[in-house]
């Protein structure tokens, strides 16, 4: 999928495990995400955004099979 056609949403990340992390969505969703191996920054980072309580926004995909979204991006907002 190119990047335009992607999803985004924008939260906070409640959750961690390994490359899995939850955000609570500005719109009330919990969402969970798998991080993609191609996207710009690792879970420790994803700690740290985590411990902060950065507001960031999500760049995703999703499938209808699929348990958790596929995140390729995760900038603060």
């Amino acid at each position: 999928m190119n990047r335009a056609a992607r999803k985004r949403t924008a939260g906070t990340i409640t959750l961690i495990q390994e490359e899995r992390f939850q955000l609570d969505c500005d719109d009330g969703i919990q969402r969970l995400f798998l991080l993609s191996h191609k996207a710009p920054l690792e879970s420790d980072e994803l700690a740290r955004l985590k411990s902060e309580r950065a507001h960031v926004e999500v760049a995703y995909d999703d499938g209808p099979d699929l348990i958790a979204h596929t995140a390729h991006d995760v900038q603060v907002h």
